[in-house]
């Protein structure tokens, strides 16, 4: 759990096992998020000290600096993706940061919220619509005027992704479902009857 005070691991009953803070090796006491990947590690999303992660066995290891990380989630080729209030996303890969702004194709750097859906792909959530970033090619695609969003508020990570994919966000008094589709592509079969050489009938 993140609090004001840095972080928490609270048992399923309840009661206080262990806590972490800037005494105890924690960049910044103030965390906007927690992330746990495929590793088994718990990434934070600090109150401008950058990004951490604290690995199965404790470990703290701390990435970037001066950065106020909001929202994390993991894309379907391991990469650890990340927001902040006005510079867009960045993601890790092999230790190294790498921005993914405007120039990228991002539609807003005023990002309030990312996830991924069932496929791997980022979703990135802004004023303006939503920005749905492929994993494999790193191409994004903008859900937005295209479907009648012209500009909704949207809060902090104000979104929720049940198991189904499905996530609900929110504007104002009304909830905003996304529901990614799934195409299924016909193969067709090859049915060999007969072969001809010219005239002639070849057995078959």
């Amino acid at each position: 759990v993140s609090t004001l005070a840095g972080l928490q691991q609270i048992s399923q009953y309840g009661e206080l096992k262990k806590s972490w803070n800037k005494k105890t090796g924690l960049r910044s006491d103030y965390n906007y998020t927690l992330f746990a990947d495929s590793k088994d590690n718990l990434w934070i999303g600090t109150d401008g000290k950058g990004l951490a992660y604290m690995d199965r066995n404790n470990q703290l290891t701390t990435l970037g600096d001066r950065e106020t990380v909001i929202s994390i989630t993991e894309d379907a080729k391991g990469r650890i993706w990340f927001c902040n209030l006005d510079k867009g996303l960045g993601f890790i890969e092999n230790g190294k940061i790498t921005p993914f702004g405007l120039e990228k194709g991002l539609s807003e750097l005023h990002i309030s919220g990312i996830t991924s859906d069932n496929k791997g792909n980022i979703l990135a959530f802004h004023h303006t619509g939503i920005d749905v970033i492929d994993s494999e090619k790193l191409t994004v695609l903008c859900i937005g005027n295209n479907i009648g969003i012209r500009k909704w508020d949207q809060n902090i990570n104000a979104f929720y992704k049940d198991k189904s994919g499905s996530i609900i966000l929110t504007h104002k008094d009304k909830w905003i479902a996304y529901e990614p589709k799934q195409h299924k592509i016909a193969h067709p079969t090859l049915f060999i009857k007969s072969v001809m050489c010219g005239q002639v009938k070849l057995p078959y």
